[in-house]
């Protein structure tokens, strides 16, 4: 069975990545700093917006809207 796919403006996607083999990578300050550091740098540069996100130490949970990229708007 194919899974449904719906992006329309305005939703709200929970996106969320772990690290390999789910090992605490993350635990240190100087690591999370540098997941939070890139989040903001990407944020930056596309225009993109997020609704919140948290840093565990094996893993990253980010809410980011649904935005429709217009053709002339490289990502």
């Amino acid at each position: 069975m194919k899974r449904e796919v719906i992006n329309r403006p305005g939703q709200i996607h929970f996106v969320t990545f772990s690290t390999y083999q789910r090992r605490r990578f993350l635990a240190p300050d100087r690591t999370r700093n540098i997941v939070v550091e890139t989040l903001q740098t990407c944020l930056q540069t596309h225009h993109a917006s997020c609704h919140g996100f948290v840093v565990m130490p094996d893993h990253v949970h980010v809410l980011l809207p649904w935005i429709l990229v217009q053709p002339s708007r490289p990502l």
